[in-house]
C-alpha cells in the first residue's frame, strides 16, 4: 500500500504517529496500586505516601508509554523494528485499518521518564518524598473517518469523492518538566476506620508545545489530485523550536534552541488525594513497645477494604508563540494538490499565503495540565492470604472541542493481584469506553524492579494493536522495621 497524497499523510501522520515525536492517562497508574509501590503509587494518590509499608524508597528511574486510538490498529513489531523512515513502508507494513471506524477518531499517546526519586516515612503518621519527571503528551481530537480513509486508499476510490465535514478539530505536541514535592499524613485514627491525605506540590517548566486546530474544515476532491478546502485554522508552535528542518512527511527532527531550555518559566500545579481504609481486624496488629501498648504494626497490611480518590494535574503552563505561528482562511477551489511542497514548514507556510488569508499570530497562550480524578477502591477478601481485588476509574476533565488542554483518556481497570514483601503480581483487565476495547494486561516487581504490558496478544491470533501501554522501572526499597518485641500483643480495645 503506498501513500502518495502528502496532504492528507500530514494530517495522518500527526493522528497515528506519535513515535516519530519522541519513541500514557497518568503515570505508572498499574504499579502505584502495589501496597509496597512507594514513589509510584505516590504519583497516582499523595496520600499513600505515608503509613507505608516502605520506610524509604529511592527510585532510580521509570518509565510510561502509552499509545491509544479507537479505530486504527498499529502492529507491535514496531518495538522491536523501531519507526521506518520511509512513510510509505510505514503504511503498508505497520498500519490497518479496520473495515469499520468510529465517526470520529480520537488518539492519545504519553511518554514519561521518572527520574532519580524518593519517599521517606519521618514518623508512622507523616512521609514526605520528592520526584522529578519529564512528560510528553501528544492529542489528536475529532479527527473524522473518511480523511483517513482518503488516505490509505489513496485517493482513488470514488466512494470518497464528495464533501466531508470536520468540527471542532485540534492536535497538540506538548513536552514539559516536573519537579514535585509531596506531604502526606495521617488525618484521624478511629481504629477501625484510618483516614490520611497527602499533596503533590509542582513547578511545571514547558519544554515545548506544537498545535493546529480549525472550529470548521470542508473539503472536497473531484478527482485524486483537485482538492476544495474551505477552512479557519490556527497552528503553531512555543518560541523555542528551531523549526527550519522540520519534516512535515516523516522523520521529524525537531531541533531544541539550548538557549531556551524552558520557555514557559516556571509555572504551580497541583496533586491532591485522600485515602479512607476500614481495619475491622486493627486488634492483631496491635504490640506493646515503650510503654505504648496500643502500638500498630508498621510491616503488615490492616485493612480489608480501601478506598481511595485523587485529583491530579491541576495547573497550566504558558508559552510564547513562535514566529511560524498563525491563522488562516481558506476558500479554495480545484487547488492542484501535486504542486505542494512540503519538505519544511516554511515550505509549507509559503503554500498557504500563496493561497488563503494568512494572519500571523503573537504573544502567549495557555495550554491546561491533563486534570484527572482517580478513584480506587482495593479490597482484601482473605483475611491470612495477600491477594487483592482492585477497581481504578481514570475520569479525565475532557472536553474536546478545547484546543489548548493536554488530556488523558478515561478507562476503567479491574485486577486481581498477589502482593508480597519483596515480590508481586497484577493481572488487569483494561476497558476503554470511548474506543469499546478490552485489553487484559500482566504486571510485576521482584526486588527492585517493576514491570507492567499491556495487551497480552497471542502472535499466532494477530500482532495489531490499537491500545499499549508499557511502565517499567527500578527502585531500592527499604521496608518498615518489624516490632522488636511481638511477646506483648495486647488484644484489649483503646
Amino acid at each position: 500500500m503506498m501513500v502518495k497524497s502528502k496532504s492528507f499523510t500530514l494530517w495522518f501522520t500527526m493522528c497515528i504517529c506519535p513515535l516519530t515525536f519522541l519513541m500514557k492517562g497518568q503515570s505508572f497508574d498499574i504499579m502505584g496500586v502495589f501496597n509496597y509501590g512507594g514513589v509510584w503509587s505516590m504519583l497516582t494518590n499523595p496520600a499513600s505516601s505515608c503509613d507505608n509499608l516502605l520506610k524509604l524508597d529511592v527510585a532510580g528511574t521509570g518509565i510510561n508509554f502509552s499509545y491509544l486510538n479507537n479505530g486504527l490498529l498499529l502492529d507491535l513489531d514496531l518495538i522491536r523494528d523501531g519507526i521506518p523512515l520511509n512513510e510509505n513502508v510505514f503504511f503498508s507494513r505497520y498500519v490497518k485499518v479496520p473495515s469499520t471506524l468510529p465517526e470520529k477518531l480520537m488518539i492519545f499517546s504519553n511518554y514519561d521518564i521518572l527520574l532519580p526519586s524518593l519517599r521517606y516515612s519521618i514518623t508512622d503518621k507523616l512521609s514526605a518524598g520528592i520526584f522529578i519527571r519529564r512528560r510528553f503528551f501528544l492529542n489528536i481530537d475529532n479527527l473524522n473517518k473518511e480523511t483517513v480513509f482518503l488516505t490509505i486508499t489513496m485517493l482513488k476510490s470514488p466512494d470518497f469523492w464528495f464533501e466531508y465535514k470536520i468540527e471542532n478539530f485540534h492536535s497538540s505536541f506538548t513536552a514539559y518538566n516536573e519537579f514535585g514535592l509531596n506531604f502526606s499524613s495521617v488525618v484521624f485514627n478511629l481504629w477501625q476506620h484510618f483516614f490520611k491525605a497527602g499533596f503533590n506540590f509542582k513547578v511545571i517548566y514547558g519544554l515545548g508545545n506544537l498545535y493546529a486546530y480549525s472550529p470548521l474544515v470542508h473539503y472536497h476532491f473531484s478527482d485524486s489530485a483537485t482538492l476544495t478546502f474551505k477552512a479557519d485554522v490556527h497552528y503553531g508552535h512555543s518560541r523555542n523550536f528551531s523549526l527550519r528542518e522540520f519534516n512535515f512527511i516523516f522523520n521529524p527532527s525537531v531541533a531544541w534552541d539550548p538557549s531556551l531550555p524552558f520557555v514557559s518559566g516556571a509555572a504551580p500545579a497541583l496533586d491532591l488525594g485522600i485515602v479512607y481504609e476500614f481495619r475491622p481486624f486493627y486488634r492483631d496488629f496491635l504490640y506493646e513497645m515503650d510503654g505504648n501498648p496500643n502500638r500498630l504494626d508498621e510491616t503488615q497490611t490492616k485493612y480489608l477494604l480501601k478506598a481511595s480518590l485523587s485529583l491530579l494535574d491541576l495547573g497550566s503552563i504558558t508559552f510564547t508563540r513562535g514566529i511560524f505561528s498563525g491563522r488562516f482562511l481558506s476558500n479554495i477551489e480545484n487547488w492542484d494538490i501535486k504542486t505542494i511542497r512540503w519538505q519544511s514548514i516554511e515550505d509549507f507556510d509559503d503554500t498557504l499565503r500563496a493561497k488563503t488569508t494568512l494572519e500571523q499570530e503573537f504573544g502567549k497562550y495557555i495550554i491546561k495540565l491533563p486534570a484527572t480524578i482517580v478513584f480506587s477502591l482495593d479490597i482484601k477478601p482473605l483475611k491470612s492470604h495477600d491477594l487483592y481485588l482492585n477497581y481504578t476509574g481514570f475520569f479525565p476533565f475532557m472536553r474536546t472541542e478545547e484546543p489548548f488542554q493536554i488530556h488523558s483518556l478515561l478507562k476503567h481497570v479491574i485486577s486481581i493481584r498477589g502482593d508480597w514483601r519483596g515480590s508481586g503480581i497484577i493481572i488487569p483487565l483494561v476497558y476503554y469506553p470511548w474506543a469499546k476495547t478490552l485489553k487484559p494486561g500482566i504486571g510485576f516487581h521482584a526486588g527492585p524492579f517493576w514491570l507492567y504490558f499491556s495487551p497480552i496478544t497471542l502472535p499466532a491470533l494477530s500482532s495489531f494493536v490499537n491500545t499499549a501501554e508499557i511502565q517499567g522501572g527500578f527502585s531500592i526499597p527499604i521496608y518498615s522495621r518489624k516490632p522488636p518485641d511481638r511477646d506483648c500483643l495486647l488484644y484489649t480495645s483503646p
